[in-house]
């Protein structure tokens, strides 16, 4: 469904003083609620009617930096890996009673049950969580954490002022499930990155020449699906998996594979973008595995490098990439498949379908686009957006 009214002058609204928004979610220095961060105060950090309050972890013990005028910094004390909730619950608390925040912005719902709403109302502070995707389906998680993830799902969608989506079939689940309605923002990529040059041999590989994924060693992923279609293809081209590798089980698994396997070549964790896009910007064809969640960050940022992509056929990735534009595959014996015959294409065939998904990058995924309507969200505290519902 097309946004409507998106000219709505923002700008003409009076604002008596900035309006104060907390963004809480994700964990570590990196991915996905970093890079979201990074972007949305890139931007939006000049604008004098709003102010931040973001919530990053620490090691160490409690921090408070400003950054800026608007911009504060709050790294919360996490001392390991089961203290996530906690440490979120932390920063919630401190947002309403230290930081008085008008907004709550929450990306993800794991610490959900712990919220007081009652607490979040008597404070008249909007309540906006981002679902990010359905966590208690992912395969990586037992019986016990799946149910308390989907407890969690249930809890949120009864609490949240505003349900914001980055994935339209995300808010179609909510409606149908919840009759909850959610707002549609997507996730986005730097249509204005600079590309710098890169030793491609340094990891490997050669330019066009490689086959490239990008992701977290996790199950649902796919990452022993893809080994595996592609071990069984004829191609000549090589296979650079980036992921990050631990102890557990599954990486183990996946350590094995790629040992006994032909071509592949895996690579620990990048963080560095500059390097991620250069390494995009020259593959012959990215692999998407993902298979749980909404607008995944690495699926949008191989379209805006004009990738040709082989993606895991599930309802988001074909929202995202479109029915037309992808390859898609369910299983190692259809990847196989899909490899050998993208290899038998002609090169200006694919020259002009990567054209069209960088196209398609530009008109739906860009951050300019993106950051722009979070702009218009929280300088309306979601009143606005009640005409923009899915």
């Amino acid at each position: 469904m097309a946004y409507k009214n998106l000219d709505t002058s923002i700008d003409n609204m009076k604002v008596n003083k900035p309006i104060k928004i907390a963004l809480i979610g994700g964990s570590g220095d990196v991915g996905g609620y970093v890079s979201f961060v990074d972007e949305l105060i890139y931007r939006l950090g000049i604008e004098s009617s709003l102010q931040f309050a973001i919530y990053k972890e620490t090691r160490s013990s409690l921090s408070k930096e400003d950054l800026s005028s608007n911009i504060r910094m709050i790294r919360i004390p996490r001392k390991n890996k089961l203290d996530l909730i906690g440490n979120l619950t932390k920063a919630l608390n401190d947002a309403i009673d230290n930081e008085h925040v008008n907004i709550i912005y929450l990306l993800g719902y794991v610490s959900s049950p712990f919220i007081n709403k009652s607490k979040i109302k008597k404070n008249q502070i909007t309540l906006m969580i981002n679902p990010d995707g359905m966590e208690w389906k992912r395969r990586k998680y037992g019986l016990v954490e799946k149910l308390y993830l989907y407890l969690a799902e249930i809890r949120a969608a009864h609490i949240a002022d505003y349900l914001v989506v980055d994935s339209k079939e995300i808010g179609y689940y909510f409606k149908k499930k919840y009759g909850r309605e959610s707002i549609f923002i997507p996730y986005g990529y730097d249509s204005k990155w600079k590309i710098k040059p890169f030793d491609l041999t340094s990891v490997g590989v050669r330019e066009n020449d490689y086959y490239l994924v990008i992701g977290r060693c996790v199950p649902e992923n796919n990452l022993v699906e893809i080994i595996k279609g592609f071990s069984r293809s004829q191609t000549s081209k090589s296979l650079l998996i980036v992921t990050n590798l631990d102890s557990d089980n599954f990486s183990k698994k996946l350590i094995d594979l790629a040992r006994n396997a032909r071509r592949i070549i895996l690579h620990g964790p990048i963080y560095d973008k500059d390097i991620l896009y250069y390494l995009r910007e020259n593959a012959f064809c990215y692999i998407h595995g993902h298979s749980v969640g909404g607008t995944n960050p690495s699926l949008v940022e191989a379209m805006g490098c004009g990738n040709i992509i082989l993606a895991h056929k599930n309802i988001y990735n074909l929202e995202v990439l479109g029915e037309e534009l992808g390859y898609y595959f369910s299983s190692p014996e259809e990847l196989q498949k899909v490899i050998e015959t993208i290899e038998r294409i002609d090169a200006t065939h694919l020259y002009i379908r990567r054209s069209k998904i960088k196209q398609r990058a530009n008109a739906l995924y860009n951050w300019e686009y993106i950051v722009e309507r979070y702009r218009q969200l929280f300088m309306t505290a979601g009143g606005e957006y009640k005409h923009y519902l899915l």
